[in-house]
């Protein structure tokens, strides 16, 4: 039953060109804020909806986001529902719900002004948040500025980001000048419509796969880009009108279900590697892959495409990850980048293991920069066991990649290291057998007992098995749980956090069969 749930899920991932995300509040209100601006070109039955969600979903405490999250992280989703709802407020969009508007508007703004007000140092390392932030509170500023008590809030609250509103100024000088800016520009292009830039270009009705951008830019065209309208109207399943954060995800979504699989130990038949194969292949590129089509390319996902696809049996080549060689470590990007990426070197060694493993000959190409992504892990292991990374808010995940890419290696620190991380985790269960950083989840829960069952046998050995039994009565139990409880809060780094769906949808069976197999005794790694 476990296996035919998870090859369920591998098998709606393989047949969806879009990718399952949870709702996005940051995306939605962009919608809501450009159908203000153009009712011509973002029609009431994109923005009508928009607002809806935001009415409807708003904290108890005027905020946007993952109420289990910590302040910091629902910063940008609330200034930007709050952005929307004052855009709202001073057009005739919809007079109908004007008092709504107007309460929720007046609880956004008290959170966000009540002390003590976010700091940037206090700001988790999200996409662009740097950028989003300034932006997000320089129009709030300008659109409120005939409020003269809102106004001082918002100028108070405002004041710690100056040196961010900098950055952002540089910015937009930049893409005025048509000089080189950061990497995915136009994924973020919501923030730099207002800087006398042309409208980027649509591809397949988005640009950049971004629902925000996408929907500003519709609302600054001069005439009617039917394939953007459709793209936004795509809202898949569950999301009641609103927007994902990025829209498609059908690579990402592909490659970490069947990971995820992999990992678990969950034997895939011949037809479903067949069918797996040929769900990956015509995304393949000599450079490489992104997240999905139209988003740039980049190390992480090559990496964990290239390792999925040599587990399943193709050939591949590897050589296109050297691209993303550093002096020290893998970078995401081609380009410069604040934090390097801890679960990118993890899928980095993990691939070019894998393919030295099909092919031994290839150590002398692979070798050292196989042997630079692990020392890079070991040393980024925290002295309690755990790894942390910049694409996730919970350090089970990038335990999760780190360990899965290290017992790969048979250097003798990577077994104290794979020992230290799994005293983490048996000392950080709680108490109703879950795991989780903020609350126990589904989705970290799996983690951790996929890496025990997998990977925890040794001198805690009988702890492990306690652990692993608690672990399963945790998911049997928040199993039923609905997409707004605590067990399946949103954990993924993106402008703001999100959830992919069918990710979660596989760990949970693949953490159960591999707890299962290891119950009965049958823990043979692959």
């Amino acid at each position: 039953m476990t296996a035919d749930l998870a090859l369920k899920v591998l098998s709606d991932a393989l047949g969806d060109p879009w990718g399952r995300v949870s709702p996005s509040f940051y995306d939605t209100a962009h919608v809501v804020r450009a159908w203000a601006r153009n009712p011509e070109r973002v029609p009431a039955a994109l923005g009508g909806p928009a607002l809806t969600f935001l009415l409807n979903r708003q904290n108890p405490d005027g905020s946007w986001g993952s109420r289990a999250a910590p302040r910091p992280y629902r910063l940008v989703p609330t200034l930007a529902a709050t952005v929307a709802l004052s855009a709202t407020d001073r057009s005739a969009v919809d007079l109908t719900r004007r008092d709504r508007v107007l309460a929720a508007l007046h609880r956004g703004l008290e959170h966000l002004t009540a002390e003590p007000v976010p700091r940037p140092e206090d700001m988790p390392d999200t996409v662009a948040v740097e950028y989003l932030v300034p932006a997000l509170w320089e129009e709030l500023d300008e659109r409120l500025a005939d409020a003269p008590r809102e106004a001082a809030r918002i100028e108070h609250a405002m004041r710690p980001f100056a040196p961010w509103q900098g950055l952002l100024h540089t910015l937009r000088e930049h893409v005025r000048a048509g000089t080189a800016v950061p990497v995915q520009r136009d994924h973020c292009w919501e923030i730099l419509d207002s800087a006398g830039v042309p409208v980027p270009p649509f591809r397949d009705g988005s640009v950049v796969c971004s629902p925000a951008a996408t929907a500003a830019a519709l609302a600054r065209c001069e005439r009617e880009v039917p394939a953007a309208t459709k793209y936004l109207a795509v809202s898949p399943p569950g999301l009641d009108g609103a927007q994902p954060v990025v829209l498609p995800l059908v690579v990402f979504e592909r490659v970490w279900v069947l990971t995820s699989l992999l990992h678990s130990g969950l034997p895939l038949p011949a037809s479903v590697r067949a069918a797996s194969i040929a769900g990956l292949l015509p995304f393949g590129t000599p450079a490489g892959v992104g997240a999905a089509p139209g988003l740039a390319i980049e190390a992480d996902d090559t990496a964990n495409y290239l390792f999925a696809l040599l587990r399943l049996g193709a050939e591949v080549d590897l050589t296109c990850l050297l691209a993303f060689e550093g002096e020290s470590a893998f970078r995401t990007y081609r380009t410069r980048e604040r934090n390097v990426s801890t679960s990118t070197n993890a899928h980095v060694l993990e691939a070019l293991a894998a393919g030295m493993v099909r092919r031994p000959a290839l150590a002398g190409q692979f070798g050292a920069p196989a042997a630079k992504a692990r020392d890079f892990l070991l040393g980024a292991q925290d002295s309690d066991g755990h790894w942390s990374d910049k694409w996730h808010a919970s350090p089970l995940y990038a335990t999760s990649c780190a360990v899965f890419a290290l017992v790969t290696s048979e250097d003798p620190r990577v077994r104290r290291a794979v020992q230290r991380a799994t005293d983490w985790l048996l000392g950080t269960q709680r108490q109703d057998g879950s795991w989780g950083l903020w609350c126990g989840t589904l989705e970290e829960t799996s983690y951790a007992l996929t890496i025990l069952a997998r990977h925890g046998r040794g001198r805690s050995g009988s702890a492990v098995r306690v652990a692993v039994e608690r672990g399963i009565r945790f998911l049997d139990a928040a199993g039923a749980s609905g997409p707004d409880d605590d067990a399946r809060t949103p954990l993924w780094h993106s402008k703001e956090l999100y959830s992919p769906l069918r990710l979660v949808g596989a760990l949970v069976p693949g953490a159960r069969h591999a707890s299962h197999r290891f119950l009965e005794g049958h823990d043979r790694c692959d």
